[in-house]
């Protein structure tokens, strides 16, 4: 009997959702970067049974990653790590054994299909890029993935900036409005460092390809508590193995993406993995650790002397028809069926106040939340604990767009 009430629960919901929402559907996708360390040659062996216990943590779609040493790597540690997180799903770019170490991409296959990569050669370390389409959607999306030179000698700044000109100008290159990001370790210690400003601040840029940081965190990173939940680096005091030393004091691994990218970004979502913000200049396997498990923690440890990021992007399939225009307001609602919490997805046009309010089925006001948000896709969790079950009416207001619409609560 349970299972027959929640059938006819979703379908009297279909039937309280206004048309021009039930054939629409959000994309979510996961994307992480990782400097995996010179894998699979250096620390402690094997390192596998920390990426799978960090990777399940992650559970990304499309995973790239930096110091793949071997194109054999590549294979271990989709059998080895991504096997055991969602079996059978993960495919990789073929491996492209440049100068010194280099890239992958790991993209779950049942999600996105690859299109296509391309390598461009510097003077230290191939950059990569890869472009990958949504089998949902059918959205392209370029990932850039690099390892910029480190250290500190003017040579090396030297370096790392000519590395980030090949990337500016083949950014130049890309189309108007193509979804654009670029992950990796770029080892910069502020946002005042020739490469990052060149990447997202160069008025040559065309508007449309220039970069973002979605973080919005200018500074000097290096050495700087005020910034230690943005560290990446490094996740142990002392250096053995392979493993660079000095604790969690550096910000060298990014995501970055375009304006059109950023207009899918899930406005909470962008994650150092594991930094609780509480580390700054220890161990990151000190306890406590706030963000993860003591066993993450000592993953992260074991893994490398690097922490994962990862982001989400959210892209919407509006109706059987295609129609992508997003120049107005958006509204998508889940959990179908829900208990404690409600969350709206939004897509909004523009910058500005957005308001959502409920009511019960006597149209009495009995929740309410309003923020100032940036355009593009939102998400807002309204909580429902106090809300008894029954169908409720929601309205979100942002600028001139009003959408209105039912909701299901059931426990």
């Amino acid at each position: 009997m349970k299972s027959l009430h929640y059938i006819l629960l979703f379908f009297v919901l279909l039937l309280l959702v206004p048309i021009g929402l039930q054939a629409q559907f959000i994309f979510n996708i996961r994307i992480a970067t990782y400097n995996l360390l010179q894998y699979p040659d250096a620390g402690p062996s094997p390192r596998d049974s920390s990426y799978v216990k960090i990777m399940k943590g992650i559970d990304p779609d499309v995973l790239v990653v930096q110091e793949m040493y071997k194109a054999e790597g590549m294979e271990e540690f989709r059998q080895s790590v991504l096997q055991q997180v969602r079996p059978d799903r993960y495919a990789y770019a073929p491996f492209n054994d440049g100068p010194d170490s280099d890239n992958g991409l790991f993209y779950d296959s049942t999600r996105t299909t690859l299109n296509g990569t391309t390598y461009l050669p510097t003077d230290l370390r191939d950059i990569a890029i890869y472009s990958l389409i949504s089998r949902v959607t059918g959205d392209t999306v370029n990932i850039l993935s690099m390892h910029l030179k480190a250290g500190t000698l003017d040579t090396d700044k030297v370096s790392r900036l000519n590395e980030a000109l090949v990337v500016r100008n083949v950014i130049e290159q890309f189309g108007r409005n193509e979804n654009i990001v670029l992950a990796g370790d770029l080892n910069v210690y502020a946002s005042t460092d020739a490469p990052y400003d060149t990447l997202l601040f160069n008025s040559s840029f065309p508007d449309d390809r220039m970069l973002y940081d979605p973080v919005n965190a200018p500074g000097k990173w290096h050495s700087d508590s005020s910034f230690a939940r943005f560290h990446t680096q490094s996740t142990h005091i002392r250096q053995y193995g392979g493993f660079i030393g000095g604790g969690m004091d550096d910000r060298f691994d990014f995501i970055l993406a375009n304006r059109a990218m950023l207009n899918h970004y899930d406005h909470e979502s962008y994650t150092v993995y594991g930094n609780d913000g509480k580390h700054f200049n220890d161990s990151i396997n000190q306890i406590p650790n706030g963000a993860v498990s003591d066993e993450i923690a000592q993953a992260l440890y074991d893994g490398s002397d690097h922490l994962p990021v990862y982001a989400d992007f959210a892209f919407f399939l509006l109706d059987v028809k295609g129609d992508r225009n997003r120049s107005e307001l958006q509204v998508f609602v889940s959990p179908l069926l829900a208990k404690d919490e409600i969350t709206f997805n939004l897509v909004l046009p523009t910058e500005g106040t957005v308001k959502i309010s409920m009511f019960d089925g006597q149209g009495k006001l009995v929740a309410e939340e309003s923020m100032r948000m940036g355009s593009g896709v939102q998400k807002i969790r309204l909580g429902t604990e106090e809300l008894t079950n029954g169908v409720y009416m929601y309205r979100v207001e942002a600028g001139d767009g009003v959408k209105e619409g039912k909701a299901i609560i059931n426990r």
